[in-house]
């Protein structure tokens, strides 16, 4: 029953995510519409063409989506790492654009990107593009790129996958590059590594690959410009997750994930689904991941054919950060990763200069895809020493908020909701460990949520509360009528 019941909620949860997803395109640019683009190859397998062959490609504007069948410019282009090729230009009320790739070559490998704007360069009118990376298989390549194992890393939320390429012997240097036909970028591998003649790079997988990873697709190449196959990442990696069976724990933190120095917290964890018994042959392991994010500890680890009962006696500062409950790896297991975050309030710390608030919305609460801000205002001479960090307990990561910029004195970052239910913490730290309040903001799929001062308040101080609600077919976000209790009591 917890099985099907587990299955059932990732089911709910990816179906309100793509219709909130869908919601919130569709009406956005406010004011605007967007036109969605489409790239059409006539190949059955466009990531696997045959030398001597011959391909069409055809970019056009997706009459479903475009009601409105105003004009739009085209032009379709070719992207190698480093240049560009603008393969055809023209307007959407000349019809398609189409090129044939005829002979097909190896020269014609990389990711084709139809493009293009409104007329007029016009904002009101947002132009998405559509991407393929196009692949022509060498007969006799000289290296072939292979995913070379799987193993645990650092970011909670996923395993290592690592490719590589055995090189041959001789002068050219080779890189391993991949690209992502959602972004329609191509870049190089990042932490590449070579030892002897194997060259690899390990990147970082998430628990659901098709929704988050931004590159899946790899390959090898010299400096003269000799290719290997192209590899799948994201094919490979879901072969692997779906022969893993599934094991479930529980993580709980007693009595509260936010105390004082010297209380005394307990962590809880036990394996609660684990219909293949895979539990006699690996560990539970407590993991803590500091607050400054570059320090990673296992904390126990035990047969987890036993449940995890870890108690601080004295919490301290050091304590803080993001607790997490996972196997160890050593099995090839579909296992979730839970976390929770632990805050220790210290009197006796410095006093914290800044103070972090939501700058656009007066809330803590926010649907799911709603963009926001923070921001703390920081002292004068002090801008280059404090970040904004942030955490979820969907993914367990603590790391700088991406986009931060400083402005008048006031350091700020804007976060769009992804994961629905996940809490999300945002604090202000600087280079000397100094730290500001901290916010927890909420995030969630359902339809209504609470608007309420996101800091304290002070005793006799008159606040307003009250209920926001999104509309289900156009996105609008509006105040409505509401019962609002207290502890239990209704007090209005």
């Amino acid at each position: 029953m917890l099985l099907q019941a587990l299955i059932f909620a990732f089911g709910l949860f990816f179906s309100a995510e793509q219709l909130w997803t869908s919601a919130h395109d569709a009406h956005s640019p406010a004011g605007g519409r967007v036109v969605q683009l489409q790239m059409e190859v006539d190949a059955p397998d466009a990531k696997n063409l045959s030398l001597g062959g011959s391909v069409l490609i055809t970019c056009s504007v997706d009459q479903v989506q475009d009601q409105d069948r105003s004009e739009t410019r085209l032009r379709l282009v070719h992207t190698i790492l480093g240049a560009i090729q603008v393969l055809a230009s023209g307007s959407s009320s000349s019809g398609p654009l189409s090129v044939r790739l005829s002979p097909v070559t190896l020269e014609h490998r990389g990711l084709y990107s139809c493009e293009g704007h409104g007329p007029d360069q016009n904002q009101d009118i947002m132009v998405e593009s559509d991407h393929r990376l196009i692949w022509v298989q060498d007969p006799s390549p000289v290296v072939t790129l292979q995913l070379s194992r799987v193993q645990r890393v650092n970011f909670f939320h996923g395993k290592t996958l690592t490719v590589s390429c055995a090189l041959p012997a001789g002068g050219a240097e080779w890189r391993i590059l991949s690209a992502s036909e959602k972004e329609g970028s191509i870049s190089e591998c990042p932490q590449q590594e070579r030892s002897g003649d194997l060259l690899s790079c390990s990147v970082a997988s998430s628990f659901f690959p098709l929704k988050t990873r931004l590159y899946n697709l790899f390959w090898c190449e010299s400096s003269t410009g000799l290719r290997s196959n192209v590899l799948n990442l994201t094919d490979a990696e879901i072969k692997d997750q779906n022969s893993r069976p599934l094991m479930v724990t529980r993580f709980e933190v007693a009595p509260a994930w936010s105390l004082r120095t010297g209380d005394s917290v307990t962590f809880s964890c036990e394996v609660r689904t684990d219909k293949y018994n895979n539990s006699q042959n690996c560990n539970l392991q407590l993991i803590h991941t500091h607050m400054d994010s570059r320090n990673m500890t296992v904390v126990l680890s035990q047969p987890a054919t036993h449940p995890i009962n870890y108690t601080i006696d004295s919490v301290s500062r050091e304590h803080q950060g993001v607790w997490t409950c996972w196997d160890d790896g050593t099995l090839s297991l579909l296992s979730l990763p839970w976390h929770t975050f632990l805050l220790v309030e210290d009197d006796s710390a410095p006093v914290a200069k800044v103070t972090i608030d939501v700058l656009n919305y007066n809330r803590t609460q926010f649907f799911h895809n709603e963009l926001m801000t923070v921001g703390c205002r920081l002292p004068e001479g002090e801008y280059d020493v404090w970040r904004i960090m942030k955490s979820d307990k969907w993914s367990g990561v603590i790391e700088a908020c991406p986009g931060a910029q400083v402005s008048g004195g006031l350091l700020s970052c804007s976060q769009k909701m992804g994961y629905p239910w996940s809490d999300y913490l945002f604090w202000c730290q600087s280079d000397l460990g100094q730290q500001s309040n901290f916010l927890n903001i909420s995030n969630t799929v359902i339809y209504s949520v609470l608007e309420a001062p996101p800091l304290p308040v002070m005793d006799g101080d008159d606040i307003t509360l009250r209920c926001l609600e999104k509309d289900k077919k156009t996105g609008v976000i509006k105040v409505a009528p509401a019962t609002f209790k207290h502890r239990g009591r209704v007090i209005r």
